[in-house]
């Protein structure tokens, strides 16, 4: 078997990331470096056993519990992102997996979040399909926070396309402004996101970060927290009009 380590305590989560070869079989090992990280594998295991349970689709994750936790990741096949990917020219990826997310995440009594939704945690299959990764901040959440996810992944992105959110473009506000309307097309008023997205997400990120299980302060790991709460209410202003 062959290892290569992928990423090594990234934003400090002591947990290791790597990527193995056995055979003709390739898949990545996560593995907790520290009695505390083995929490964030167990919520791993966790989001990956809820994603492919709503795709009715057998899960192949696989967890062992030491002293130290793992689990092993199959490989996915499909286009995958870089960290720092914008919405300009993903546009129709977007727009199709917001259809995705529709489908997988409506699900009143069992209704959870990924956490850190970015372009760059999910493939894009060839069927146009999705697969959904790194879940290590897996949790339950009430329904009314329905849209959260989406959300995180418009904001990351439009804050790399844009180095910040001061300077957007025309066609991206009116890009964003359908994806707010595909998202929450049909959605019962009583949702905490959708009457101000950006400010309401990071309101929740906020108010829930100890379900987060972060070592480093929140706004080192999630760039929608770095942002006041004026900010952002200026700037779902201007998408909604």
């Amino acid at each position: 078997m062959d290892f290569e380590l992928f990423s090594n305590n990234h934003h400090m989560n002591n947990c290791a990331l790597f990527k193995c070869w056995d055979k003709n079989k390739r898949y990545y090992k996560k593995i907790s470096i520290s009695k505390k990280a083995n929490h964030l594998i167990e919520n791993e295991k966790a989001g990956y056993s809820w994603f492919f349970s709503n795709l009715a689709l057998q899960d192949k994750t696989e967890l062992s519990r030491g002293h130290y936790y793992e689990i092993n990741i199959p490989e996915f096949e499909g286009k995958s992102f870089t960290p720092d990917a914008i919405l300009t020219g993903n546009e129709k990826i977007i727009f199709n997996f917001i259809s995705f997310y529709r489908k997988i995440w409506n699900s009143k009594n069992n209704f959870s979040i990924h956490g850190d939704l970015a372009l760059c945690n999910i493939i894009h299959k060839y069927n146009d399909e999705f697969m959904v990764i790194d879940w290590e901040h897996f949790h339950s959440a009430d329904f009314d926070y329905f849209g959260y996810d989406i959300i995180n992944l418009l904001f990351i992105s439009l804050h790399h396309e844009f180095k910040g959110i001061t300077r957007i473009s025309d066609n991206i506000f009116f890009f964003v402004n359908e994806c707010f309307k595909a998202l929450f097309k049909d959605i019962s008023t009583h949702n905490k996101i959708i009457s101000s997205p950006f400010n309401n997400a990071c309101e929740y990120l906020k108010k829930n970060q100890s379900k987060y299980n972060l070592n480093i302060p929140i706004e080192n790991k999630f760039v929608l927290s770095r942002y006041s709460s004026d900010e952002l209410a200026n700037l779902d202003s201007m998408i909604m009009g």
